[in-house]
């Protein structure tokens, strides 16, 4: 008998499906970031789309480090925030009225 054990036996770049009373769910592992998890509704073609996202995506070697990613996972991007100086301006001012600065 060993004396470790895994955390899981499902492979590190499986995808997770669960169900609901009105959607299916697929969680899709994501190699930087959060995972991404599709919402189906619970139809047969809901269904079917998520079993496809499924198959689509099938298992890929890993280096055991990182999870692995599906070629269609949107990356997870934040925009680039950019404020006029009237705007700063206006935040500054709001900021001294609260008394935060």
């Amino acid at each position: 008998m060993t004396d470790t054990f895994a955390d899981t036996a499902r492979p590190a770049n499986a995808a997770i499906a669960w169900a609901t009373k009105d959607a299916v769910f697929v969680e899709l592992p994501s190699r930087a970031g959060p995972v991404y998890v599709v919402r189906y509704p619970r139809t047969t073609e809901g269904l079917a789309n998520a079993l496809n996202v499924l198959i689509d995506n099938p298992e890929r070697p890993s280096n055991g480090k990182a999870r692995t990613v599906p070629k269609s996972h949107p990356a997870i991007r934040r925009p680039a925030v950019e404020f006029t100086e009237s705007e700063r301006e206006a935040a500054r001012a709001a900021l001294k009225k609260a008394g935060i600065t």
